[in-house]
């Protein structure tokens, strides 16, 4: 009776989250299907729609609701950034890079969408891991939603992985290359499958030593299917006290101030106030990223070294036809990483293949950590066993409608 017509979808969706937040789920999803009844109910009833069922884990019910909330608001392009992170847990890649080329048809300057676009590029799950393309994506969603501060955040991302780790992958395959051998087509896979799984079992042998021994140089045999270069390369650049001094953010900085961004799930997570400066924002982030990517650095470095593989193995083949870069060569080596053998299975080739003496904790990370730059983000926890103050800043914190 207060509300006038045009507010009343904003006053149920904040019902809504106030029942939810005290736990009464069902009338929260209630008040949501109503809000949507409402006569040209508003975007941001639908998106919390979804919201409240990626909270419940019902992620089929979301895509649902986020494909109906698209048949009404098809310009959103928060709308089209979930219905795309969503496809990760039930299509997989190739149905999210149809969702994708659709939402830049439709919006083609929507900075959620493109910054969509390079998560999927920065999984090193991903088929088509790729940190150039992920970097193209970045810019335009900046330049052109530099208030979204997820964009940003996953530069940040970005620069950890290309300054930190991309150095150490290119000495790795640099002394390595040579014991790829492809005897043919039909043992591609196979060849692919065997050279990376042994570049993760060192790996994973140079991390248990690191544990157990410390990561003095006088601790590592030098013979190694790993050479000396890339031993010392990792000892330096991923102990604790000195990873800071490979990063350069300083250029990034410089834009996410100018920018000033005010709202995405990553800035909220990383922002404790509403008082936070950019700046400060983005320094809490380089902790909690930087210790994310060292931890998982196996990980990516086994995504790069399969990226190059597959490139060099595609380039003897089609050396004089395709020029690098061009977008034929783009979709061709995309067709190359998607028929190729996936990091996935080649962690669960390494954990049949793994000693007694070393602690293979890959096969227990799901590609769902990484569909955002913080993997706490990206686990999608339940409310209930939130604290008060969790499951607050996830309602009432995270997004604001006024936003």
């Amino acid at each position: 009776r207060i509300v006038p017509d045009k507010g009343k979808a904003v006053a149920l969706l904040e019902s809504a989250r106030l029942e939810e937040y005290v736990g009464d789920v069902e009338l929260a999803n209630a008040i949501l299907c109503k809000s949507r009844l409402v006569g040209g109910s508003d975007w941001k009833v639908w998106l919390e729609s979804v919201m409240l069922s990626i909270r419940c884990g019902n992620y089929s019910r979301a895509i649902e609701l986020s494909q109906q909330a698209l048949q009404q608001h098809s310009g959103t392009g928060r709308l089209w950034a979930s219905l795309i992170q969503l496809l990760h847990f039930s299509e997989g890649e190739e149905a999210q890079f149809k969702s994708l080329t659709l939402a830049l048809n439709a919006v083609p300057k929507s900075g959620e969408v493109w910054c969509e676009g390079a998560r999927i590029h920065l999984n090193p799950f991903s088929h088509t891991f790729d940190l150039q393309r992920a970097s193209r994506h970045l810019f335009f969603a900046t330049k052109f939603t530099p208030q979204y501060g997820d964009g940003f955040l996953e530069s940040l991302r970005l620069l950890i992985v290309a300054q930190l780790l991309l150095p150490i992958a290119a000495l790795i395959w640099e002394e390595t290359k040579s014991q790829l051998v492809v005897e043919s087509d039909e043992t591609w896979d196979e060849n692919l499958v065997e050279y990376t799984s042994k570049i993760l079992l060192e790996l994973c042998s140079i991390r248990s030593k690191i544990v157990k021994e410390g990561s003095s140089a006088e601790n590592f045999s030098m013979e190694s299917f790993l050479g000396k270069a890339t031993l010392m390369a990792i000892l330096q650049r991923l102990h604790p006290e000195v990873s800071y001094k490979f990063l350069d953010i300083s250029r990034l900085e410089l834009r996410c101030a100018n920018a000033d961004p005010n709202y995405g799930p990553l800035w909220f997570y990383c922002r404790v106030g509403p008082t936070d400066t950019a700046r400060t924002v983005l320094a809490r982030a380089v902790d909690v990223m930087l210790e994310e990517v060292k931890f998982h650095a196996n990980i990516y470095l086994s995504a790069i070294v399969r990226r190059f593989a597959i490139i060099a193995h595609f380039e003897e083949k089609h050396s004089l036809r395709v020029k690098e870069g061009t977008s034929t060569w783009e979709k061709m080596i995309d067709k190359e990483c998607l028929s190729a053998p996936s990091l996935k299975q080649i962690i669960k080739y390494c954990s049949d293949r793994a000693g007694a003496g070393v602690e293979f904790l890959e096969i227990s990370t799901p590609p769902s950590d990484f569909i955002t730059g913080i993997v706490a983000l990206s686990q999608h926890r339940p409310m209930e066993e939130m604290t008060s103050y969790e499951r607050r800043k996830t309602l009432f914190g995270s997004d604001s409608i006024f936003s």
